[in-house]
């Protein structure tokens, strides 16, 4: 988290708390090459290919979820986790990566008040933009 002064960094832990950062990817077709790469150097919650009727991608795709190894301290060691996986793909399974329809960073945030307040560097913004990612927040109400 950023440090703008204690107090001020002390409010911010007492209204969210930074869970994870998954990655996200939809293909039409099974992306092997990818997703054998990914699966090696990433943890794989899930890879499914199917008629997905009831989640927000697409009908009848190829959908996996995966989380960096080590547990990140901070969004912006997650992203930049992602990103140095993502730039070291070749071949194949580079072009299978260009060609998902969805390639997202989906930040989990512990909201533990009324009001939420996060940071995400300009570094990070940038390090999802050239890996060609966008960007999903998910806050999750504490009682779940």
């Amino acid at each position: 988290m950023a440090s703008f002064g204690m107090g001020v960094t002390r409010m911010l832990e007492d209204f969210m708390a930074f869970l994870n950062v998954d990655l996200d990817v939809v293909a039409k077709v099974e992306p092997t090459e990818l997703h054998q790469v990914l699966d090696k150097k990433l943890v794989t919650l899930h890879a499914e290919h199917g008629d997905f009727r009831t989640t927000r991608w697409y009908r009848r795709c190829w959908v996996a979820t995966y989380e960096v190894r080590r547990g990140p301290r901070d969004v912006d060691h997650a992203i930049k986790q992602f990103h140095h996986v993502i730039l070291s793909l070749r071949g194949r399974a580079r072009t299978q990566w260009q060609q998902a329809t969805v390639r997202q960073m989906s930040i989990g945030i512990e909201q533990e008040a009324a009001r939420l307040y996060s940071f995400i560097s300009a570094t990070s913004v940038a390090r999802m933009q050239e890996v060609g990612c966008s960007m999903e927040i998910v806050v999750y109400p504490r009682d779940l």
